[in-house]
């Protein structure tokens, strides 16, 4: 039997929000402390485990994440996540791809956009590419597009299996 945990590489989430702001601060708090991006990332996390139908997931946040982002703005997320009792692994001195490698095999799937991490897969871990812009998913080791709006479910209703129906 599969662990039905969903490792998700935050290094393209923090991208994302970063390209589509664009550092337009829309989201101030009370301090005036921009809190778009963090709103960028929320959004996504929250996207990604309805499309793809997360039940328990751990955020994973490596070294790439200050190249994606500030330093403040990872810092803002992983405060934030913490604060949701999101499980998070944060090394800013280790690589994303390292720890992924590790928690491996812990973990049935891991959501990137780093189509390096193809290199992890096997029987009982796969890869799944968000196409962020278009919506679909592409899926490894099964390489299946689904399209957007059509949650991944396996033949007993969660994620784990090896078939997915659209």
């Amino acid at each position: 039997m599969h662990s039905d945990v969903v490792l998700i590489d935050l290094t393209f989430l923090l991208e994302s929000s970063e390209r589509s702001f664009y550092g337009a601060p829309l989201f101030l708090g009370s301090q005036r402390e921009d809190h778009t991006v963090l709103y960028g990332v929320a959004r996504g996390l929250l996207r990604l485990r309805k499309s793809v139908g997360i039940q328990h997931g751990l955020v994973i946040i490596g070294s790439e994440a200050s190249a994606a982002s500030t330093e403040a703005n990872v810092g803002s997320v992983v405060h934030f996540l913490t604060r949701l009792h999101t499980p998070v692994v944060y090394d800013p001195n280790a690589r994303t791809g390292t720890l992924c490698r590790r928690l491996a095999p812990s973990a049935r799937w891991v959501v990137t956009q780093n189509k390096s991490f193809f290199q992890l897969v096997s029987d009982d871990f796969g890869v799944i590419v968000p196409d962020m812009a278009g919506g679909g998913l592409e899926i490894g080791p099964l390489r299946e597009t689904i399209r957007r709006g059509k949650p991944l479910r396996c033949n007993s209703g969660r994620m784990g299996g090896e078939r997915f129906r659209g």
